[in-house]
């Protein structure tokens, strides 16, 4: 009888916790920006033109613990680096594209359908697209694992999720190329992302 009651009491338990998970479908997107130099390589001059924001689209799972919560979450992030190359005194622009997947993993308070809370992010690099790279005298790092922060606000409404986050990164943005005399391109980007989940 008592191996019964205490197998119960576990299984309502397990029942109780397993009741505060959440699991969304999640999308949105997301702008950026990063302070820039221009890079002196040989008789080349490189500079980065613009870097655009993009869309991400992926998964989160909420785990609410009384009024406090931990969502980590699994996104697939797409975005745009247009970079100007002078070479021999043409002028010419270059783009890259590149696919990240980014794991936040955010931590909270919970207080009716209001969120707020903050976290660290990984984003591991998938695929780059790169006109840059393809220029002579460039090559690419082999780092693929970069590191930075979000901290945000979310609402929790019916089956929907709305978040606004702010992140900054720790790696510069030019981690990725390998520049003579440790020059630097750009220092770390910043982004505010919108992201707009259904729970399921």
């Amino acid at each position: 009888m008592k191996r019964i009651l205490l197998t119960a009491v576990v299984a309502l338990f397990a029942f109780q916790i397993f009741a505060q998970v959440k699991v969304s479908l999640r999308a949105g997107f997301s702008n950026a920006w990063v302070e820039t130099n221009n890079v002196i390589t040989g008789n080349d001059t490189i500079g980065l033109s613009k870097l655009k924001g993009g869309y991400h689209i992926g998964f989160a799972t909420q785990l609410k613990i009384k009024k406090f919560f931990i969502q980590p979450e699994v996104l697939f992030n797409s975005n745009t680096a247009e970079f100007s190359l002078s070479k021999d005194g043409v002028r010419s622009a270059l783009k890259d594209r590149y696919t990240n997947m980014d794991i936040p993993v955010i931590m909270g308070y919970k207080t009716g359908s209001f969120r707020v809370g903050a976290g660290p992010v990984g984003h591991v690099n998938l695929n780059r697209k790169s006109e840059l790279l393809q220029q002579g005298g460039l090559s690419e790092a082999m780092k693929k694992l970069s590191y930075g922060y979000q901290a945000g606000i979310g609402l929790d409404l019916w089956k929907v999720q709305l978040d606004l986050k702010y992140e900054g990164n720790f790696d510069d943005f030019d981690s990725f190329i390998n520049f003579d005399n440790n020059q630097n391109l750009s220092n770390a980007p910043s982004r505010v992302i919108f992201t707009v989940g259904y729970i399921f």
